[in-house]
């Protein structure tokens, strides 16, 4: 037997002893009726006491609890010591954080599992049907309705766009007026970009094209967009937009349903990587939004004045507008995450119900995975505007302060430069690795590789990998903002380097590492490296730290796919 046998390393060293059994020790006993016909045994309904249902409730909650709680509260408590460290003066209200940092768990907790139980099988259910009930151009309708739906009803780019109040029409003109007039063509482009990328792939999986060759097109025109804006200022400044744009994009919801709806169609139309099924479609989703955002980013400098953004600019800084009380927490929570999941959902089933006109077998499960998905995306927001959004908000304070030539208030640091900026490059690495970790995209991702590469490549193998190359690219890009560079500059020469890598790795692996980039900035990473970025890149926000997230995770899985393609096992990945 070969040695370096997965069977034979687990299962070399036992010793088995049988015993036979007759089967009519384990069936109940054949009862016959006056007539001597068989009556039909009735198992007896099973009850549980209190003491049982307590244990296995006991079961049921801690094997789904303690990952998210693994992960987010070191990653609490890191930033609490680092706060009591350099921060003036530290933590100044650590009940409320700690109340936060429990939201964040249970939410955490809970979405995974409705995810995995409600959306996860609605939607795998509606690819498998799809393609049975309909033609190839009945489909690709209803695929893109369910692309855009997804991406508009999306809640994380909204905190990108709500944190647009920081950059000045004087400044960046362009980028003010796509952050604020323009806001909604903003969303509506890129949500038109997700929902063809979706009938890109649907294509790639009817016609079962190779998936190397579709990422390899799809990623000229940002590429070639990119360049250009470089001979126009205006568009230049929108550069790094449109590439964190296309790394928001999918938020746990969306990505979820993606990858569920590739798994169904590919099951049922019989083409593709089995190892690879349902992938690609984020990866696309993620490419077709930098060329949407650049286009219009186009079309509005050749159509609009930088005189009007600038007047439009001063006539709206001279209201003071009160926020509505759905615009605050946790009533604004509540309205994303309801919006992020019940549309998607109604959509669905209105499909299987009118159109489709299929009976899905156990709604009441389904429904209630997709109820719980909601309470859990409610608290994971509440819970991390009131944690580590918080401690973001304190972050970006001090980095302000620090980094500005005099410092804004006027204190003076407790170390020198050196150590602060040292401190800095910890605090990135250890916000892009940990949160990565935590987001729950990048878990049912993993989750979906590891089932269907049928063990082959556990979910952790890649969630680690991933992790490392978010947080080193995290790192990397403090680097590149502390001196005020342009990280565009540095988006280019990485994206020649992963087509490159991409033209030599195994397909699956393909599949699995550009995927594993759109899943990453999330609803855990957001908050923490837009405060992160808004300190060093001021008006700018930082952009661009998302996308080079983004393309570092996916520089890190592509590098181990190579590495390893050939040891025993990691040859099913191809």
């Amino acid at each position: 037997m070969n040695r370096g046998n997965r069977l034979y390393s687990s299962f070399g060293g036992v010793s088995i002893v049988s015993r036979h059994v007759s089967y009519n020790l384990l069936s109940p006993r054949i009862r016959r009726d006056i007539k001597g016909r068989i009556v039909p045994y009735v198992a007896p309904e099973v009850k549980l006491n209190f003491k049982d249902g307590y244990r296995l409730l006991k079961s049921y909650v801690a094997n789904r609890f303690w990952g998210p709680f693994k992960v987010v509260v070191p990653v609490a408590v890191f930033l609490v010591v680092f706060q009591s460290i350099f921060l003036q003066p530290p933590v100044r209200d650590l009940g409320n954080m700690a109340l936060g940092v429990c939201a964040v768990v249970v939410g955490l907790m809970l979405l995974l599992e409705g995810l995995r139980m409600g959306v996860s099988p609605m939607g795998e259910i509606l690819g498998n049907t799809l393609p049975k009930k309909w033609p190839m151009m009945g489909v690709l309708p209803v695929v893109f309705m369910l692309g855009l739906g997804s991406a508009l009803t999306e809640p994380t780019w909204r905190v990108l766009l709500n944190s647009g109040d920081r950059v000045t029409a004087e400044a960046t003109p362009y980028l003010y007026a796509l952050l604020h007039g323009w806001s909604e063509w903003l969303i509506l482009v890129s949500g038109i970009s997700v929902g063809l990328a979706w009938v890109l792939a649907t294509l790639q999986w009817f016609h079962g094209w190779h998936l190397k060759p579709v990422i390899m097109s799809a990623a000229v025109p940002p590429f070639v967009l990119t360049v250009l804006a470089w001979f126009f200022p205006h568009v230049k400044e929108v550069a790094a937009l449109a590439w964190d744009m296309g790394a928001l994009v999918l938020g746990p919801v969306g990505m979820t349903v993606m990858l569920a709806l590739g798994r169904g169609m590919v099951s049922a139309v019989g083409r593709g990587n089995e190892t690879a099924q349902g992938l690609g479609m984020i990866a696309l989703a993620a490419m077709l939004p930098v060329t949407g955002v650049l286009g219009l980013a186009f079309i509005m400098v050749a159509s609009v004045p930088v005189s009007s953004i600038v007047a439009d600019a001063a006539v709206i800084g001279t209201q003071i507008i009160e926020p509505p009380w759905y615009a605050v927490t946790p009533w604004i929570e509540l309205g994303l995450a309801v919006g992020a999941v019940v549309p998607l959902m109604i959509f669905i089933m209105l499909l299987f119900r009118f159109i489709l006109q299929e009976q899905v077998r156990g709604v009441g499960i389904l429904v209630y995975g997709v109820v719980l998905s909601i309470p859990g995306l409610i608290l994971l927001n509440v819970g991390m505007t009131l944690s580590l959004s918080y401690s973001g908000s304190e972050l970006h304070s001090w980095l302000i302060t620090r980094l500005s030539p005099a410092g804004v208030d006027g204190t003076v640091s407790r170390f020198a430069p050196g150590v602060e900026v040292a401190g800095i490059f910890v605090l990135a690495w250890v916000i892009g690795f940990a949160a990565t970790l935590a987001e729950p995209g990048l878990n049912i991702l993993g989750s979906h590789v590891e089932r269907h590469s049928h063990g082959v490549l556990r979910a952790r193998t890649l969630r680690f990998p991933v992790a490392f190359g978010a947080g080193c690219s995290s790192v990397a890009g403090v680097g590149i903002l502390l001196p005020g560079l342009d990280p565009v500059a540095f988006l280019l020469p990485l994206w020649l380097l992963l087509l490159l890598l991409t033209w030599m790795a195994p397909e699956g692996w393909i599949a699995m590492a550009w995927d594993s980039g759109g899943v990453i900035p999330g609803p855990v990473t957001v908050p923490l490296m837009l405060a992160l970025g808004t300190g060093l890149g001021g008006g700018m926000l930082g952009l661009g730290l998302f996308a080079l997230m983004a393309l570092g995770s996916i520089l890190a899985l592509l590098l181990v796919g190579l590495w390893g393609r050939g040891t025993i096992g990691w040859s099913e990945i191809s």
